[in-house]
């Protein structure tokens, strides 16, 4: 009977060992795995932080391109009121050309009388 226990003890001696090394093994890996996942949340992290940079650059850009198309708009309605002036003021101008014309011949009439 004494054999009988000794063996049974050995068996579950050798379980309980082959359970510990499982165990060991186990944790080891999750170790291993949680390292590895660490490493991939430091690089994401890193990756995002240059997306996040990109996306700041992009929008500067954009917010600068809208203050430029904005820039433009303005000179555009600055260049066309100061067109309109200048269209006014040559068409003065080909009237008063016009009437100093009529002058001119009017007297050129007096004269040749």
């Amino acid at each position: 009977e004494l054999k009988v226990n000794d063996q049974e003890l050995r068996r579950a001696v050798e379980r309980r060992a082959v359970s510990e090394r499982t165990a060991c093994n186990v944790t080891e890996q999750i170790k291993r795995d949680a390292l590895a996942l660490q490493s991939k949340v430091r690089a994401l992290e890193e990756e995002n932080s240059r997306l996040n940079d990109r996306l700041r650059q992009s929008e500067d850009q954009q917010n600068e391109s809208a203050r430029s198309a904005q820039r433009f708009h303005t000179l555009a309605e600055s260049s066309a009121r100061e067109l309109e002036i200048l269209r006014r003021a040559n068409d003065a101008a080909a009237q008063e050309n016009a009437q100093l014309r009529e002058q001119v011949n009017d007297m050129r009439k007096e004269i040749d009388l």
